[in-house]
């Protein structure tokens, strides 16, 4: 009995160990899977085989993006990024409203 006892405290434990080396997505990574996911496969005409647009933003209390800047060397980017992301509502879980978040986006000729 004493066995049986140790071998599921043994598998139970073994299992908890598991569980706990998942790694846990912060709200920050989950909030950039979000615009990812919002700027997925952009139909913009790229002249370079790789363009980069660094994208500030902050949150409203209705968890709303607000895109503040994005600065890039293809005018379209920006428009593109501006259009997509702006007031759109995401649920990353971010607490803090009048944090400003940046962004690198990187977007490759197909």
């Amino acid at each position: 009995m004493k066995k049986l006892i140790l071998v599921v405290l043994i598998a139970v434990l073994g299992t908890a160990n598991t569980f706990a080396s998942v790694p846990v997505e912060t709200p920050a990574q989950k909030l950039r899977s979000e615009i990812i996911k919002l700027l997925d496969a952009p139909r913009i005409n790229l002249e370079k085989e790789e363009t980069i647009a660094n994208i500030e933003f902050t949150l409203n209390s209705k968890n709303e993006i607000v895109v503040l800047s994005v600065e890039s060397d293809n005018s379209q980017v920006e428009r593109y990024v501006k259009n997509e992301l702006n007031y759109q509502k995401v649920n990353g879980g971010i607490e803090s409203r009048k944090k400003l978040f940046k962004l690198q986006l990187k977007i490759m000729k197909p």
